[in-house]
């Protein structure tokens, strides 16, 4: 297991303050809700999240130190700031997932059409699936963000899968493991 210092952890995460965090996480949730707006989509919860110095930690434990640099040995970006969005129907939520995936610099993880296999990972029910959208983007504070995008029913069958298996059991060594010897490498 790799430990990182405080101060690498700091470099990871940039000088800012959680209160700064907390502003820009503000900002961007605003002009999402903008977007929301534009689209005529009233979401049935949105959420905030900074992810907390532990949970950062935690993943940077996990994570191999030559898979954290971009290409030019830059630190990449980590997912430090997060909104879920949860919306009513299929159609709203492809409506916002298309017009978020196509802001410029956008990554996009696609669980809804390539479900992760959480129930045949865990060797339980191959039937219990985790799907959403993961868009990776950025608003005009240009502070990276992680949008989740899920429907109730997504949202109601992640809440199931978690309560069934605990909190975080996606991130466990013998879940990552099981999950790259089916070939799943995301």
């Amino acid at each position: 297991m790799v430990f990182y210092s405080f101060q690498w952890l700091i470099s990871v995460m940039g000088s800012k303050s959680v209160l700064e965090l907390e502003q820009h996480l503000a900002e961007s949730a605003e002009e999402l809700k903008a977007i929301l707006i534009d689209l005529e989509v009233s979401p049935v919860k949105l959420l905030t999240r900074v992810k907390s110095e532990g949970s950062i930690r935690a993943k940077l434990t996990n994570t191999p130190l030559n898979s954290l640099h971009g290409e030019k040995g830059d630190l990449k970006s980590m997912d430090q700031l997060g909104i879920r969005i949860i919306v009513e129907t299929d159609n709203e939520l492809e409506n916002v997932f298309r017009t978020l995936s196509k802001r410029e610099k956008t990554k996009v993880k696609d669980y809804v059409n390539n479900p992760r296999k959480d129930g045949l990972i865990l060797q339980t029910n191959p039937k219990e699936i985790y799907q959403s959208y993961h868009v990776f983007t950025a608003f005009s504070n240009k502070v990276p963000i992680e949008i989740q995008l899920r429907t109730v029913e997504m949202e109601s069958n992640r809440l199931a899968l978690k309560h069934k298996y605990g909190e975080g059991y996606w991130k466990t060594p013998a879940f990552r493991r099981r999950k790259a010897e089916l070939g799943d490498k995301r």
